[in-house]
């Protein structure tokens, strides 16, 4: 190397151009010898035949030129196209690790002299983010690439005893579900109705299993796997269980936002009445369909879960995730608003006992009807008496 450094030195500008793509070319062929040609990776295969062609093109030896023409077949067959492929993901996930770095940079500035539930909201958004950049890891073109294989073996690695177990009980869940199946069929056939029932009810039950282990998961990894849907969540744990369970925290998620958005919108249609009432919330919070909503599979199998779901969270403590966050928090607020609503109850219950008085009757009366709940026994009850007062003095 230093006889041809000192070469290198004494040529002229030409002369030491074509030295040193000499140089170059020669470390190429050494480098691309040195890579076996039974290569796992199509992209190291590639990669070799283009150090052959860059190395050997100008090469005056035979032997090399004929390898240079098989390693420039290759490329035209198929190597090309793939390598624009590889070129394409990769430039798609590095747009999404900026994206997603812009966000945590943007987070961690605002949490320099952030108190301590703003610290908590930022650790929520930067587990997001992380979960949006798996997301885009995950998805079918980009799943054979490099940085998604390492991503996900990563993740398996880290949390993979984890995995296992929710894998067990996923399957202790559906043994049973068999079992019983068996039991109330007593042979017979399953018609396709109940087929259908039956797999809904089984995906409930495992959604309710599988999710202490995903939250927990989402604290180890600082990564919010309810950023996932459910084929990038089947992909992740390699389990096709996943993908038809994971729906269920989205469809218990929208409906603790549709019971707060009756509820402070006061909306009068009859499911939103059948939740704006104490006996609805109450329901509700017991985990079953208020009395006057469609007791149908979808609706007792959501509200069986929001109850179930709210425990977990609530008793695990997640740190990492936007979704269980927003359940804890709605389940708070309809919680708080059911307490108001049997106050209010209370309230007109006992001014009905002790007062006569038709001024403070009818303006609790006028109270209860602005009221988030409606509470129509109470509004009854108090126009009665208000009537019965008026015809007394009437009579008087």
């Amino acid at each position: 190397y230093s006889s041809s450094v000192k070469l290198f030195e004494e040529m002229d500008g030409r002369d030491s151009c074509f030295f040193f793509s000499l140089l170059v070319a020669t470390t190429l062929w050494r480098l691309a010898s040195s890579c076996p040609s039974t290569a796992d990776s199509d992209i190291t295969k590639a990669i070799r035949n283009l150090l052959i062609v860059v190395a050997g093109i100008n090469s005056t030896d035979g032997h090399k030129q004929r390898q240079v023409r098989v390693a420039i077949d290759d490329l035209k067959r198929n190597q090309l196209d793939m390598l624009r492929v590889q070129s394409e993901q990769t430039e798609t996930i590095m747009r999404a690790v900026s994206f997603v770095q812009n966000e945590i940079n943007t987070v961690e500035a605002k949490g320099l002299t952030a108190s301590e539930p703003e610290e908590n909201k930022a650790l929520v958004e930067e587990a997001g983010a992380r979960g949006r950049l798996l997301s885009v890891l995950l998805q079918p073109e980009q799943i054979a690439g490099q940085p998604s294989i390492r991503m996900v073996s990563k993740i398996r690695e880290k949390v993979g005893r984890r995995i296992e177990s929710m894998k067990n009980d996923l399957d202790k869940e559906e043994e049973t579900a068999q079992k019983n199946s068996i039991i109330e069929r007593k042979g017979e056939e399953m018609n396709p109705r109940d087929y259908i029932l039956a797999m809904s009810r089984l995906s409930t039950k495992m959604s309710k299993v599988a999710l202490p282990h995903i939250v927990t998961m989402c604290n180890e990894l600082a990564i919010d796997l309810f950023e996932l849907k459910g084929e990038e969540l089947k992909l992740l744990f390699e389990d096709y269980r996943i993908a038809s369970i994971s729906s269920m925290y989205n469809r218990a998620l929208n409906m603790v936002k549709r019971c707060k958005r009756v509820i402070a919108e006061k909306k009068k249609d009859d499911d939103s009445k059948a939740i704006r009432t104490v006996a609805g919330l109450s329901s509700i919070m017991s985990g079953k369909v208020p009395s006057g909503m469609s007791e149908n599979e979808d609706n007792e199998s959501v509200f069986d879960c929001l109850l179930h779901y709210c425990v977990k969270v609530n008793e695990i403590g997640s740190t990492c995730s936007a979704w269980c966050g927003e359940m804890e928090r709605g389940w708070i607020w309809l919680k708080k608003k059911l307490e108001e609503g049997r106050k209010m109850e209370g309230k007109v219950d006992k001014i009905l006992a002790e007062s006569r008085d038709i001024s403070i009757l009818g303006s609790l009366k006028n109270e209860v009807k602005q009221f988030d709940l409606i509470c129509p026994d109470r509004v009854k009850a108090l126009t009665k008496k208000i009537d019965t007062l008026n015809h007394d003095s009437d009579d008087d």
